[in-house]
């Protein structure tokens, strides 16, 4: 019984760190957001907050954080994601940073890949990042790490929402 006990608090735990609760949707967080970016090539550009391309983009990214995680597959730290800006197409979307904010989650700052050359960079098309503050800074030598991950559909990487997104940034 204490095992049956154990595991479901485990269960729920690990959906409580993952997932946000929030039944409002994109809105609900939208003022959390500090920025959405675009990283091509090392270039930055940060998508306007007012603008509707906030909002559909933010729509979209909100719905595969709050999806179910896939396969988790290593850590980069801050010069591995640096390196990652510099050689392949991606969106990052970052939260603010305070103990006011309405994010249940330990993750801050997420990066979908969009474009990357796996023999590269180690990742492909498809390929998430959740960034969360460092628990061990002097050991890693890095403030922030993150994780690898994806969506997954029958087994395999789900990309779709890579080609949404595309799509999302090529319209005026």
């Amino acid at each position: 019984m204490l095992v049956i006990v154990i595991g479901i608090i485990g269960v729920a735990s690990y959906y409580a760190i993952e997932k946000w609760h929030s039944p409002l949707g994109w809105s609900a967080v939208k003022s959390t957001v500090e920025k959405i970016s675009v990283w091509e090539n090392g270039q930055e550009t940060i998508i306007d907050p007012q603008g509707q391309k906030f909002d559909e983009i933010g729509e979209v990214l909100y719905q595969i954080v709050e999806s179910p995680v896939g396969a988790r597959d290593g850590i980069f730290d801050d010069n591995g994601v640096m390196m990652l800006k510099e050689m392949a197409k991606l969106v990052e979307m970052k939260y603010k940073q305070d103990e006011n904010s309405s994010q249940s989650t330990e993750y801050f700052d997420f990066l979908f890949i969009l474009e990357a050359d796996p023999l590269e960079v180690g990742m492909g098309n498809g390929n998430i990042l959740k960034g969360y503050k460092n628990p061990e800074p002097d050991f890693m030598q890095s403030e922030t790490l993150y994780v690898v991950d994806s969506l997954t559909k029958n087994g395999e990487i789900d990309r779709s929402w890579v080609q949404e997104l595309n799509g999302l940034l090529e319209d005026p």
